[in-house]
């Protein structure tokens, strides 16, 4: 369960970096603040008896599920934005807002089934 909890950990901070631009992330102080918001939820939870270590996981993996489904859409948007090269190939109908807004709300709803299951308000056969 550890290895597990340090791949999605490592991903999650790594993306974090990249994401809200904070720079190299070999900087201690900057380091340890982000591993801080990336590892203190889960053992939280963990050991607040209200999840189980597994469950920490499954909500880590939910959640960064959600973050690095909406992350490709943000980049593709703003890249043919702000983009200064036109690409040789682009794709067409399989990025059409409609779809990549039925993407988000897709994953969106698997974190509202996510903690709809912990606070248990899903049926038993759910």
């Amino acid at each position: 369960m550890l290895t597990s909890y340090w791949g999605l950990g490592g991903s999650f901070l790594t993306n974090i970096f990249d994401k809200f631009r904070l720079g190299s992330d070999e900087l201690p102080l900057r380091r340890f603040a982000v591993l801080l918001l990336v590892v203190l939820p889960p053992f939280v939870l963990a050991y607040s008896g209200f999840v189980s270590f597994v469950n920490a996981l499954y909500f880590a993996g939910v959640f960064s599920g959600v973050v690095l489904s909406v992350m490709p859409m943000l980049i593709l948007r703003g890249a043919r934005k702000h983009g200064d090269m036109t690409p040789r190939w682009q794709c067409n109908w399989i990025t059409h807002p409609l779809l990549q807004a039925s993407i988000v709300l897709l994953y969106l709803a698997s974190a509202v089934y996510a903690i709809a299951s912990l606070l248990g308000y899903l049926p038993a056969g759910w």
